[in-house]
């Protein structure tokens, strides 16, 4: 298992008052990878991540990409209402056909 997500990173989850939705993309490339490394080190905790503008992304160039610790993890979808670069957080949960997706959170002031 990597170790390139500290134990310290973790916060426990608890009851969130903000704002949420779902990660899309998360079957390509390595990112069922690098959720399952976040799934095994952290279980059902939340995790600071990073959201980032994708201006060279030919699909959309307002396409905002959820990273932690720089692994890419997937796109928050477009009718999101987050609509800004910034810190996040993510919490990494099995769905029902058996693959890994998460769930983002955020909130207007940190």
């Amino acid at each position: 298992m990597s170790s390139r997500y500290p134990k310290e990173a973790m916060v426990k989850s608890a009851y969130i008052e903000g704002y949420y939705t779902r990660l899309v993309g998360v079957t390509f490339g390595n990112r069922q990878e690098n959720l399952a490394d976040l799934y095994g080190l952290y279980g059902d905790c939340l995790i600071p991540g990073h959201a980032t503008y994708e201006s060279d992304n030919p699909a959309d160039p307002n396409a905002l990409s959820v990273s932690v610790k720089g692994d890419k993890l997937g796109y928050l979808p477009r009718d999101s209402e987050i609509g800004r670069e910034g810190p996040v957080w993510v919490k990494v949960h099995w769905h029902k056909n058996q693959r890994l997706g998460a769930t983002v959170y955020w909130w207007d002031e940190y």
